[in-house]
């Protein structure tokens, strides 16, 4: 049986992006994987560091969307890449988390989406963590 990843779904919802469980990755500080995603959309530039400084997962949605021109040229070709990364780092971080994503056994993981980038990524890392 398929195992939403949603909001609505509230045993899983620390496994969602938004969720506000802290990790380093590449020296700094992320408040959410929606952070880190959102600021990869502009690595190497000011607003990078803007959005990873936004006060909430909204407000770096909303900074990503206002300058949604400015997205790096390859972002679809690495989007899953630094998805998958932070996602990582956050279970690296948070071994509570680590463990329920281990309790989803080998249910498919779905979030709701067409594209389901964050069910893959959290099946991948699953697979990786049971090793």
């Amino acid at each position: 049986m398929t195992i939403q990843i949603t909001r609505a779904n509230k045993r899983y919802a620390t496994l969602l992006t938004q969720s506000e469980h802290p990790f380093v990755l590449e020296g700094k500080m992320w408040a959410t994987v929606d952070h880190y995603v959102h600021a990869q959309k502009f690595a190497g530039t000011p607003l990078a560091e803007a959005i990873r400084l936004a006060p909430t997962h909204l407000s770096a949605l909303r900074m990503a969307k206002e300058q949604a021109a400015q997205v790096r040229s390859d972002w679809v070709a690495v989007e899953q890449e630094v998805l998958t990364r932070a996602l990582w780092q956050k279970l690296r971080a948070h071994e509570e988390i680590a463990e329920l994503l281990l309790t989803t056994g080998a249910e498919p993981l779905a979030d709701g989406t067409e594209a389901n980038r964050l069910g893959q990524a959290l099946m991948a890392l699953r697979n990786k963590l049971a090793r």
